[in-house]
Protein backbone atom coordinates (compact mmCIF):
# COMPACT_ATOMS: atom_id res chain seq x y z
CA UNK A 1 0.00 0.00 0.00
CA UNK A 2 1.48 3.33 -1.07
CA UNK A 3 1.71 6.11 1.45
CA UNK A 4 0.34 9.58 0.93
CA UNK A 5 3.88 10.94 0.48
CA UNK A 6 4.61 8.53 -2.35
CA UNK A 7 1.31 9.40 -4.03
CA UNK A 8 2.00 13.15 -3.68
CA UNK A 9 5.52 12.76 -5.09
CA UNK A 10 4.28 10.77 -8.10
CA UNK A 11 1.39 13.19 -8.74
CA UNK A 12 3.67 16.22 -8.76
CA UNK A 13 6.59 14.70 -10.64
CA UNK A 14 5.58 15.86 -14.11
CA UNK A 15 4.29 19.26 -13.00
CA UNK A 16 7.24 20.47 -10.96
CA UNK A 17 9.97 18.07 -10.03
CA UNK A 18 10.84 16.60 -13.44
CA UNK A 19 11.88 20.06 -14.61
CA UNK A 20 14.90 19.92 -12.27
CA UNK A 21 15.64 16.19 -11.83
CA UNK A 22 16.03 13.15 -14.08
CA UNK A 23 14.38 9.72 -14.08
CA UNK A 24 17.22 8.26 -12.01
CA UNK A 25 16.39 10.69 -9.19
CA UNK A 26 12.70 9.72 -9.46
CA UNK A 27 13.52 6.01 -9.11
CA UNK A 28 15.89 6.54 -6.18
CA UNK A 29 13.51 8.84 -4.31
CA UNK A 30 10.51 6.56 -4.89
CA UNK A 31 12.56 3.58 -3.66
CA UNK A 32 13.60 5.50 -0.53
CA UNK A 33 10.00 6.52 0.23
CA UNK A 34 8.71 2.98 -0.28
CA UNK A 35 11.39 1.30 1.84
CA UNK A 36 10.98 3.84 4.63
CA UNK A 37 7.18 3.44 4.61
CA UNK A 38 7.55 -0.35 4.66
CA UNK A 39 10.01 -0.21 7.54
CA UNK A 40 7.66 1.93 9.61
CA UNK A 41 4.71 -0.34 8.83
CA UNK A 42 6.74 -3.42 9.80
CA UNK A 43 7.85 -1.58 12.96
CA UNK A 44 11.53 -2.01 12.11
CA UNK A 45 12.33 1.67 12.62
CA UNK A 46 11.04 4.49 14.78
CA UNK A 47 11.24 8.25 14.65
CA UNK A 48 12.22 10.17 17.78
CA UNK A 49 12.34 13.90 18.28
CA UNK A 50 14.14 15.36 21.27
CA UNK A 51 13.64 19.03 22.06
CA UNK A 52 16.40 20.92 23.86
CA UNK A 53 16.16 24.53 24.96
CA UNK A 54 18.50 26.71 26.94
CA UNK A 55 16.95 27.27 30.37
CA UNK A 56 13.95 25.12 29.56
CA UNK A 57 10.58 26.18 28.20
CA UNK A 58 8.55 28.35 30.60
CA UNK A 59 5.40 26.42 31.46
CA UNK A 60 6.77 23.23 29.90
CA UNK A 61 6.84 21.91 26.38
CA UNK A 62 3.58 21.01 24.68
CA UNK A 63 3.64 18.58 21.79
CA UNK A 64 1.86 19.73 18.64
CA UNK A 65 0.19 16.35 18.17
Amino acid sequence: MASREIDNFAANWEKVISQQYDDRFYRMWTYMLQTTAGSFQARHIQLWQIVFSKGGVPGGYGSIR
